[in-house]
């Protein structure tokens, strides 16, 4: 692969990088003034009353899974020439993790339908335990994508320790944020009261990691400097 194929791919992956940040951060930033913690009817009646803003909030999440797909397509394209085998897990384990959070979404989708359904005023008990049931599971499969987003994104920050396409200050501290963050989804599955208390606090390293990655390979695009030499030798 040519020089100018691999900036392009880089500096691809760092638009990528920020546009899913981005696209799964506005929307909470959009739905925190509508749903209540702890109280489901007025969450309901807020909800209800801000229904199309809602249902934005919810796409741009979704167009968010989207750009983890296209992510994980354009780190696999700039990274197979590491490891073709690397690379291609990294791929599976990123596509798992998008294919989870539009699981995540379809739930919330249905949680909105029911918030609808409860602010009509008919059968609100019933309508509190569904949304008990429908966050649950949208929390669990969360943080399986949590995982699959840790595991694959070793997989993409070791790649990129080996070729130095980026600073490795950068990507050592992308590997050590991924297992922060695998050690916050271990702790979940077997803590979950302590865990919760963490909350998304425990997500700030890979957070900074990911900006901080994608900010340089989007301006900088691929450091070829090391790895020319090693690719020109390759058979």
């Amino acid at each position: 692969m040519n020089a100018q194929a691999l900036h392009t791919y880089a500096r691809l992956s760092g638009f990528l990088y920020l546009a899913v940040m981005a696209s799964f951060i506005a929307p909470y930033v959009i739905t925190s003034g509508i749903v209540v913690s702890g109280d489901f009817a007025l969450s309901a009646e807020k909800v209800a009353a801000s229904e199309t803003l809602y249902r934005l909030a919810l796409t741009i999440q979704l167009l968010g899974c989207a750009a983890i797909v296209l992510l994980s397509g354009a780190l696999h394209a700039l990274l197979r020439t590491v490891s073709p085998f690397f690379a291609l897990v990294a791929l599976a384990w990123r596509l798992g993790e998008a294919l989870l959070l539009s699981f995540v979404v379809a739930l919330r989708f249905a949680a909105l339908g029911n918030y609808l359904q409860a602010a009509d005023g008919a059968g609100a008990t019933d309508h509190e335990s569904m949304h008990l049931v429908l966050s649950s599971g949208a929390g669990a499969a969360s943080y399986a994508a949590f995982a699959f987003l840790a595991l694959g994104s070793i997989a993409y920050f070791h790649l990129l320790y080996r070729s130095r396409f980026i600073p490795r200050v950068l990507s050592g501290f992308g590997i050590l944020a991924c297992l922060a963050m695998l050690a916050l989804v271990g702790a979940y599955l077997v803590f979950p009261a302590h865990a919760s208390s963490i909350g998304l606090t425990g997500m700030a390293p890979m957070f900074f990691a990911e900006v901080a990655i994608g900010l340089w390979m989007l301006i900088k695009g691929a450091n070829l400097r090391h790895w020319r030499p090693v690719a020109e030798a390759q058979p």
